[in-house]
């Protein structure tokens, strides 16, 4: 069970697919200073934790409530992120991006078809075009 407000903030940061610089770079600090709040090596302040709840979509409480659980449902993968039996904002959001994520993916696959039909395509005007050199070298 994630008990500590720094293994939240990691897996939240972790489920929007961002890095510790990523997440240092939208709170305006170094990495190592980010990465020392994450690791538990520094005691953040109320107000940078505010600050990072704010940046990764969540409500504070997130960081701290130990009651209950939140499971963040990621198609065939569940994770027990948090402590709260409510549909969180962060959870909505990560869900939303995984809708996304599939359509992408989706319309990537259905792109990579169509190349693969124009290639073959090609292929078969080159054949074609090399039995026509062929035919006319052997006409002449």
């Amino acid at each position: 069970m994630l008990t500590k407000p720094y293994e939240r903030i990691k897996v939240f940061r972790t489920f929007r697919g961002w890095t510790q610089e990523k997440m240092a770079e939208k709170l305006g600090m170094s990495v190592i200073g980010y990465g020392n709040i994450e690791r538990g090596d520094t005691d953040a302040t109320l107000s940078k934790l505010e600050e990072i709840a704010k940046v990764l979509g969540i409500e504070l409480h997130e960081l701290f409530n130990s009651q209950g659980k939140v499971i963040i449902n990621l198609g065939e993968n569940s994770i027990n992120v948090g402590d709260n039996n409510q549909n969180t904002q962060a959870q909505k959001e990560l869900e939303h991006e995984l809708e996304k994520s599939r359509l992408i993916v989706e319309q990537q696959r259905k792109e990579l078809s169509l190349v693969y039909q124009e290639v073959e395509h090609l292929k078969e005007i080159i054949s074609l075009l090399k039995q026509q050199i062929l035919k006319q070298q052997n006409s002449s």
